[in-house]
């Protein structure tokens, strides 16, 4: 009987949570309190990133149905550093993913952004969040430190349990001028979308949720650097070494890198605008 009175206590206490704090989205477990939109405030942020070429095709097979390719058909490979992220107490995490160019053309919605194929993250909080909120597809990998070459070549690896998965080498050559990055900053939000795919297997029969979501952010570049030469490359890892991501690598290589077009790295300071949009 004592079980059944604390059950009900601790109901009534989510209850008036969910009607006191509308601004807040409920992660699991329900006992949080929830997660407020106003949140995803990233003060410091490095991003390494290469984007390189590839088929049509190659693209087309990554995409959900309701995406379909742009005329660009240029793969980025990018890492994240980030610090002083707000919901982590100031504290940050690590990125390394894989992105496509995609356009989402519904009954509503006409969209194009940056799909994620796959999102490498080195802690668990901001990867359960992302997944249940954004449908964007994390998963736990160990992201390397910057390395930085006696040549100045730049790389950045993912591994998972000691096997590399890809990393990236960059050249950088030049760096944009106090003029250009101010006139980039005047429209903070002009940046395209991030896409992701929220779904959510059942016990038993269809998916609990699965539906297309953009995640728009505002930037503040402070210094970046590009250049055109750089490079991806693969670990070989087996099934027995990394399990499931070894599917996941195989789709990565299935990209195939062409022509690298570009390759950059920035210092930034943004935020991850958690009024996420489902695409209809």
């Amino acid at each position: 009987m004592g079980g059944v009175n604390f059950l009900s206590v601790i109901l009534d206490i989510l209850l008036m949570k969910f009607n006191a704090k509308p601004r807040f989205v409920h992660f699991m477990p329900l006992i949080s309190g929830g997660f407020n939109v106003e949140s995803g405030i990233y003060r410091e942020s490095q991003s390494i990133s290469i984007q390189f070429e590839t088929k049509l095709n190659n693209i087309s097979k990554v995409l959900p149905d309701c995406y379909k390719p742009t005329e660009r058909t240029v793969v980025s490979a990018s890492f994240s550093y980030n610090n002083g992220v707000d919901f982590m107490a100031g504290g940050g995490y690590n990125i390394g993913s894989i992105s496509v160019p995609a356009k989402f053309q519904g009954e509503e919605d006409n969209v194009e952004g940056s799909y994620v194929v796959v999102m490498y993250e080195d802690k668990t909080y901001p990867i359960i969040l992302g997944r249940e909120f954004l449908g964007v597809p994390k998963v736990y990998g160990d992201i390397s430190p910057v390395k930085i070459l006696p040549d100045g070549r730049i790389r950045c690896e993912v591994s998972v349990w000691g096997h590399l998965l890809f990393g990236i080498e960059v050249e950088l050559s030049s760096k944009l001028s106090d003029q250009v990055i101010e006139s980039m900053n005047k429209d903070p939000s002009g940046g395209s979308p991030m896409l992701g795919y929220k779904y959510i297997p059942s016990i038993d029969g269809p998916p609990d949720c699965a539906y297309p979501i953009a995640t728009p952010s505002d930037s503040i570049i402070k210094e970046i650097w590009s250049g055109e030469k750089g490079r991806i490359y693969y670990g070989e890892p087996s099934w027995d070494d990394v399990g499931i991501h070894k599917n996941i690598l195989d789709v990565i290589k299935s990209l195939k890198c062409g022509k690298v077009v570009g390759v950059s790295r920035s210092f930034s300071s943004y935020k991850l605008r958690s009024d996420a949009k489902r695409l209809v």
